[in-house]
């Protein structure tokens, strides 16, 4: 088999395996809202499932990263696969909020070792290729919100819960026999782990202005999104009062927007320029934003229709983002990444946490989620308008 085949195999069943990390979270959102009145917990317990999974996912990256360019990414990856089938395991067996939300935060670990799978596509594929497989990953945060409820609200509607972790178990075996047979051992960067040079480096990638800038835009695009699957059981089906077909299918309207700039970005990747990718998609984001905070009043379908034209413009930019961000440090690949997601997580989960006090507050109410999201919409637009014009000049390699 030629390097070319392992190499887009080795990708193939990289994204299964992010995308079971992020279903294992969408297919259970359906049925949050049964699961805390099972165990008697409080109604702000849906988003915090979330929110322990998130952190979960946010721990281990500043250790791994040096371990991977120690050890090789292929060993690493591998026992991320492994950790996250055990605590997939371990969560149905859980007698108490306690110990569901304990096995959800060892699950998000599974989300720690997703950055050495970005590493190694960046070392092996040139920007087109990176670019389209970068939007790929980047979008699966998104499109499994578009099929996790589908599939867990038609597990839940013949079975218990506890199955949506049995499908996820499955998935992630697969990922884990392929992961195996395809992946490359990649580049090993030292023969011992320095950390005084480690620690030099990452303080290199935090500081570098363009990588800063990139991330720091993506992590606050996705706060609507990660915001809206947390909060989204409550207040549809709870404040709302709506069944569990009307929650699945609003899902499917707002994330069918990225799945439609998945085709796009993966027509137009090195035949549009970077500047341009990420100009109209800012442009069209924002108005999504603007549309469902202003006409929130009005209808919630208003709200649905600006978040799916929101999903449009970000899925238009992100993996430019991505591409920019971790090509510019010169630094480790590894420790790019890894620095890419801890700062995505940390932002993602205090976006979150706060989203959701809020939405608490006021009873969570669609209106209040469309008018929070509002505040972001001008920063975002500006901070992800400054990063193009930082790398107006970049072109496809």
């Amino acid at each position: 088999m030629s390097n070319k085949k392992t190499f887009h195999l080795f990708a193939a069943f990289f994204v299964l395996y992010e995308l079971t990390n992020y279903l294992s979270n969408d297919m259970i959102m359906p049925s949050m809202p049964g699961i805390v009145r099972q165990f008697h917990a409080p109604l702000t317990d849906i988003a915090l499932s979330l929110i322990y999974f998130i952190i979960g996912g946010s721990i281990l990256q500043i250790f791994l990263a040096p371990l991977a360019d120690y050890i090789g990414k292929r060993k690493v990856l591998l026992c991320g696969n492994l950790l996250f089938l055990v605590a997939t395991a371990i969560i149905p067996l859980s007698h108490s909020i306690n110990e569901f939300l304990a096995a959800r935060f060892f699950q998000g670990m599974g989300m720690c070792f997703i950055f050495i799978g970005y590493a190694m596509i960046h070392e092996l594929f040139d920007d087109v290729t990176a670019v389209k497989i970068t939007s790929i990953l980047s979008n699966i945060s998104i499109f499994a919100p578009l099929t996790g409820p589908l599939v867990g609200t038609a597990i839940v509607s013949v079975s218990r819960w506890e199955f949506v972790f049995i499908v996820s178990g499955v998935l992630g075996i697969i990922s884990l026999f392929g992961l195996y047979r395809y992946m490359p051992p990649g580049k090993q960067h030292t023969n011992k782990i320095d950390i005084t040079q480690t620690l030099r480096s990452y303080k290199k990638i935090i500081t570098h202005k363009a990588f800063i800038t990139g991330i720091m835009a993506f992590a606050l695009s996705m706060i609507p999104f990660i915001s809206w699957i947390g909060t989204s059981p409550a207040i549809i089906m709870e404040n709302q009062h709506q069944t569990l077909k009307i929650y699945a299918v609003y899902q499917c309207i707002i994330f069918g927007g990225y799945a439609i700039s998945n085709i796009l970005v993966n027509i137009m990747a090195g035949r549009v320029k970077f500047y341009t990718l990420i100009n109209y998609g800012s442009k069209i984001s924002f108005l999504g934003l603007i549309c469902a905070g202003v006409l929130c009043t009005f209808s919630t379908k208003f709200v649905i229709l600006g978040m799916m034209i929101y999903a449009l413009g970000v899925g238009l930019y992100t993996g430019s983002l991505v591409r920019i961000a971790l090509s510019s440090t010169g630094e480790s690949m590894n420790l790019s990444a890894a620095s890419m997601t801890l700062i995505m997580c940390t932002v993602m989960f205090l976006g979150l946490e706060t989203c959701n006090r809020l939405l608490h507050f006021f009873n969570y109410s669609i209106n209040a989620f469309a008018l929070i999201n509002l505040t972001i919409a001008i920063p975002v637009f500006l901070l992800v308008r400054h990063f193009a014009k930082l790398n107006k000049n970049r072109q496809w390699n």
